[in-house]
């Protein structure tokens, strides 16, 4: 039981952290499309 409940715990905080690298993964995505757009303008 206890290993099950470990291996759960485990698996959601390495998703959680997926998460927060894809979403940080698609900001630095739009921050660069932003600068391209900018350096485009000028």
């Amino acid at each position: 039981m206890q290993k099950q409940e470990m291996r759960q715990k485990k698996s959601v905080s390495s998703e959680r952290e997926e998460v927060e690298g894809k979403s940080r993964r698609v900001i630095n995505i739009v921050k660069a499309q932003e600068q391209q757009m900018m350096s485009n303008n000028i």
